[in-house]
């Protein structure tokens, strides 16, 4: 494997406050505090030049790298392990017992909640960044509905006509990353992304919106989302294929359906850009890596990203009544361009606010003065009987996870997104916990009640989590498939 070299710059900073420090604690006592005050701002100004020599040395070396270091990987497809799934909605057995029983769930638990990089974190920018200069104009993208403001700077694009090659990539490189005014730039998209709440996917997504102000080729905005991902820390390559570019990424779960390779022990994915088919050939890319500190992008996600409200409805029938639940389209859009990834990243979202309010209209009065394990009953009849049943196969033709607010939109759900779904429900209306239950072809879910009544429970974390199971039509409270009695469950914790 070849590496370049990594000197870790990020140390620099703490090795100045310090020095800093010292330099107090020996300034003579009769120096005057303007004397203080200059040679600390020399000396600030110093720290900082070595500063910017550092960034501008390892930019050097990965320049003198793209330039020869690039090999061809053959490409890769990924898909779930899957269980076939009941084709029809399984119903309760009037003969099934409903005794006090325990499950033993296996050892490997998912955890979502111990998760530190859902959303991106603000990391100031170099000092030399801070400023956009005499950057004064704006240009507005739209982001799902959104409205994005992006600073406007000149950029460097590559040569015209030309075939493409690794030279060219390089100098785009070396020409942009020089440019302070783009980098200021691409932090402020990063601040903006954080005004939105956008976890690092999200980031990338607006990111590739953002490339089109400053670049009108795909493969020049595909190289500023490669650069800007770079420049914020985030763990991306490119490579080419006949004359187009990619951009790939490293994510830190493994992602299904998209064309990927391994690098150094990492996977990288294809992340078209909105338009952009994936690529299914061979690609060419460089070998090392950028010399500066990493991290992979991110598909946690603990919160739903602030998009501008496009309120849809769709009706529910449930006992004999229609319900109107409104939904954010732009919302649903945003999950539904979401890499494929494991279940476990799917539950923890909640609903959007405009699917809470419809929702509310109708379950106030039908919950009011009941007991939280009354409230539970109440919605996992609610799931099991007012969302259709269909496999993602009969749906989809493939494995396809959905998130809470996408099932309230798809007309059909199967076991995992109503499971998805009814924890959001619960954790709304009740505030209990919940927890998922993944078994060979089938996902339910447990509730943590405060009593104990009949049924098949789990005993997790101190507390008997009771089996919730919202495509079993029919089933109360700790009612399980009897199929599944015998089986254990790999707990997802969220």
């Amino acid at each position: 494997m070849k590496r370049l070299p990594n000197p870790r710059f990020f140390r620099l900073w703490t090795i100045v406050l310090l020095m800093a420090l010292s330099f107090h604690a020996f300034t003579q006592e009769d120096s005057t505090e303007n004397d203080y005050q200059k040679e600390f701002d020399n000396f600030l100004n110093a720290s900082q030049q070595e500063f910017d020599n550092f960034k501008s040395k390892n930019d050097s070396i990965f320049y003198q790298f793209l330039l020869d270091n690039w090999k061809e990987y053959e490409l890769l497809l990924d898909e779930p392990r899957t269980t076939p799934k009941p084709k029809e909605q399984p119903k309760i057995d009037a003969r099934d017992a409903n005794l006090i029983k325990e499950i033993k769930p296996k050892i490997k638990t998912k955890t979502i909640r111990e998760n530190t990089d859902q959303q991106i974190q603000l990391q100031l920018p170099p000092k030399e960044y801070k400023s956009m200069g005499h950057a004064a104009t704006y240009s507005t993208v739209s982001f799902y509905g959104s409205d994005i403001d992006v600073p406007i700077v000149n950029t460097q694009s590559l040569p015209t006509e030309a075939e493409l090659n690794q030279k060219q990539i390089a100098n785009f490189f070396r020409e942009n990353a020089d440019n302070t005014e783009l980098i200021a730039a691409v932090y402020h998209i990063k601040e903006q992304a954080i005004a939105k709440n956008l976890n690092a996917w999200g980031y990338l997504r607006l990111l590739q919106e953002a490339s089109v102000v400053y670049f009108k080729k795909q493969n020049d905005r595909v190289l500023f989302t490669w650069l800007a991902l770079l420049k914020t820390n985030y763990d991306a390559i490119v490579g080419y294929s006949d004359n187009d570019i990619f951009l790939l990424v490293h994510f830190d779960v493994p992602a299904y359906y998209i064309s990927n390779f391994e690098k150094d022990g990492k996977r990288y994915y294809i992340t078209p850009l909105p338009g952009q088919t994936d690529r299914q050939k061979p690609i060419v890319s460089y070998e090392g890596e950028y010399p500066e500190s990493l991290k992979p992008v991110s598909l946690h996600i603990s919160d739903n990203p602030l998009l501008a409200a496009d309120q849809k409805t769709r009706e529910i029938h449930y006992k004999d009544q229609t319900i109107p639940i409104n939904y954010n389209q732009n919302m649903v859009d945003f999950y539904n361009n979401y890499p494929a990834c494991e279940l476990a990243i799917y539950f923890p979202p909640p609903l959007s606010q405009l699917a809470l309010e419809s929702l509310n209209i109708y379950f106030d009065p039908v919950l009011r003065g009941k007991t939280k394990t009354e409230k539970a009953s109440i919605l996992l009849d609610f799931v099991q009987t007012g969302f259709p049943y269909r496999t993602d196969e009969q749906q989809f033709g493939k494995e396809n996870y959905l998130f809470a607010e996408e099932s309230i939109f798809n007309e059909f759900s199967d076991c995992e997104d109503r499971s998805v779904l009814l924890a959001q429900l619960i954790e709304y209306f009740t505030d209990l916990n919940t927890i998922g239950l993944v078994f060979p072809g089938h996902v339910s879910l447990a509730v943590a009640i405060p009593e104990e009544i009949e049924g098949t429970y789990i005993n997790y974390n101190g507390s008997h989590y009771y089996i919730c199971d919202p495509t079993y039509i029919g089933s109360k409270l700790g009612m399980m498939m009897p199929e599944f009695e015998k089986i254990q469950a790999e707990i997802i914790d969220f």
